[in-house]
């Protein structure tokens, strides 16, 4: 018999590529993460660093321009009916209605899209 594995939407305590970090606290994305290391603008444990080919864990504190990263927020999933007519896209050429205003009027300017995830930023739902 075998069993499913369990499905987490937080990641492992393990160590993680320093703009993933950066980019999971909700800082900015991974690639703006990558460019403010490359302009000296991150610390890792009182030592800048220049490169983002670093792996960190939790326990490493990392500051990005001169301020402690702030706790990551768990990971949160929603679901949601998407009515007839709704174009899934962020914006549409032909003005259609899209799955983003209903998204954002709920979550009133609290999530953004990344694909076709919607991550909270401090979240106020």
């Amino acid at each position: 018999m075998t069993t499913k594995p369990t499905f987490t939407l937080d990641a492992q305590d393990g160590p993680e590529r320093i703009a993933k970090h950066i980019a999971r606290a909700g800082v900015c994305s991974r690639r703006e993460a990558e460019a403010r290391i490359a302009d000296g603008r991150v610390t890792v444990n009182g030592k800048l660093i220049t490169s983002p080919a670093l792996n960190v864990t939790a326990a490493d504190s990392i500051t990005v321009d001169g301020k402690p990263l702030p706790d990551r927020e768990p990971a949160r999933l929603w679901r949601y009916h998407k009515p007839r007519g709704l174009v899934v896209s962020a914006r549409d050429e032909k003005d259609r209605q899209t799955i983003s205003t209903p998204c954002l009027q709920t979550c009133r300017g609290c999530c953004r899209s990344v694909g076709w995830i919607w991550i909270p930023r401090g979240c106020c739902c």
